[in-house]
């Protein structure tokens, strides 16, 4: 068995809850860039500050750590708009006015008003240096839907340095044509990392991995482009891959279907 997937049949993990969040106050400052860093700086304990930077929504996680508790989006065709579901027990703050973007911090949403924002490019969700929790809920994230914007749209997950990071998929992730998912994490250890329990879809895209996987159901990843993994997949589930037209199980050797890179 590769190095690699040497956790593959160790057993599953369990999620480990955090009811310690505590709801947070609106913040103000500049409008935040992926790095987010004077803007990380005017956020209160579990606020999730909204942007928009090279047409894609970007959350930007407090400093102090925060939890996504359900993340979903649904759209609507007739009126053009999509809606970003953020549940967090702190508050939805936007740094400045954004045309084409609205938050209802009671509902903990995202509108998006793709007949304003034209060249929406998908959504990116940036942590820092303290724990934070991603769930993606039941409802996915499918960004094929959104018949306007750009022709590609994806999708990105970075924690930042939090050891004990977790993102957890409950339901699905779909990206649009060529548009990427990366899912990347310094959460190591029981019930952190990467939790998978839905798959993810992206038809002519690339998918990466960057950190610990744990198989919490049967899942397949589906992807027009490369697949790679950067640490252990674990799990006692099946993993099914499909990379560049091609089908394997996580113990499949066929260069084109997936890759597992090393850090080291």
């Amino acid at each position: 068995m590769p190095p690699l997937l040497h956790g593959f049949h160790s057993g599953r993990r369990r999620r480990i809850s955090d009811g310690s969040r505590r709801r947070g106050r609106r913040s103000a400052g500049g409008q935040p860039g992926i790095e987010g860093l004077e803007s990380r700086a005017m956020l209160a304990a579990d606020d999730v500050l909204v942007g928009l930077v090279g047409n894609r929504v970007v959350l930007t996680l407090d400093p102090a750590g925060a939890a996504i508790t359900n993340l979903a989006t649904s759209y609507d065709a007739r009126t053009a708009r999509l809606t970003i579901t953020a549940a967090t027990a702190g508050t939805l703050a936007m740094a400045a006015p954004v045309n084409g973007l609205a938050i209802n911090a009671v509902a903990d949403t995202i509108t998006v008003d793709l007949r304003t924002i034209t060249k929406f490019a998908g959504l990116s969700i940036v942590g820092g240096a303290a724990t934070d929790s991603i769930a993606i809920g039941p409802g996915g994230v499918n960004l094929a839907a959104v018949v306007r914007g750009a022709i590609a749209q994806g999708f990105t997950i970075d924690t930042g340095a939090g050891a004990s990071d977790t993102i957890t998929l409950a339901g699905r992730i779909v990206a649009k044509t060529s548009g990427a998912v990366n899912l990347a994490t310094q959460g190591e250890g029981v019930a952190h990392g990467i939790l998978l329990a839905a798959g993810v879809t992206t038809p002519r895209g690339s998918q990466s991995f960057g950190g610990g996987v744990t198989l919490l159901n049967g899942v397949a990843l589906q992807a027009g482009g490369d697949i790679s993994f950067s640490s252990t997949i674990d799990g006692t589930a099946r993993l099914q891959l499909s990379a560049g037209g091609k089908d394997s199980p996580v113990n499949g050797t066929s260069a084109p279907v997936f890759r597992l890179m090393s850090d080291s």
